[in-house]
């Protein structure tokens, strides 16, 4: 079982166990942002978090929808439970070099987080859950200078 655990500390939310360690990615490059979420989203589906379908409606929402990148240089796709959802999980994808998903403002995308609910509410609460951990200015400086999956995973574990 795969969980996303946040806590509070000190009026901060914390992270405690946020995505397990192999569904973790770093890569150099991607050459577009489908392929960016094409490989977010193989973590969840080799990890039976998801069906094959969903990736293709993730890639779908992020074509048409600028919410996806949700802060400057991060992006989190993700589409509706009923789109093949099998549980609840999360990956993520450090791209070293970037990519662009069109957001005049954030690009070029660093980080991608794929979410994937089984059902509305832990779709919400895990929308909401990261928004809040990314809410964190300096969280996000250093997840932005990441240079290697172990400072990723020592990041996260903190």
């Amino acid at each position: 079982m795969y969980n996303i655990i946040f806590t509070k500390q000190g009026g901060n939310t914390m992270l405690i166990d946020f995505i397990p360690e192999n569904f973790i990615k770093v890569t150099k490059s991607v050459k577009d942002f489908k392929e960016a979420v094409r490989e977010a989203g193989e973590i969840l589906l080799s990890n039976g978090i998801i069906e094959e379908v969903y990736i293709e409606k993730m890639i779908e929402v992020a074509e048409t929808q600028k919410y996806i990148v949700i802060a400057p240089h991060i992006a989190m796709p993700h589409a509706r439970p009923e789109d093949g959802v099998i549980k609840n999980g999360m990956s993520m994808l450090y791209i070293k070099e970037g990519v662009d998903f069109g957001h005049s403002e954030h690009d070029p995308v660093k980080v991608v987080f794929a979410l994937a609910g089984k059902d509305h509410d832990s779709h919400l609460e895990l929308l909401s859950n990261l928004c809040e951990v990314l809410d964190d200015d300096d969280f996000v400086k250093r997840l932005l200078n990441i240079k290697n999956k172990e400072q990723i995973i020592k990041l996260l574990s903190k």
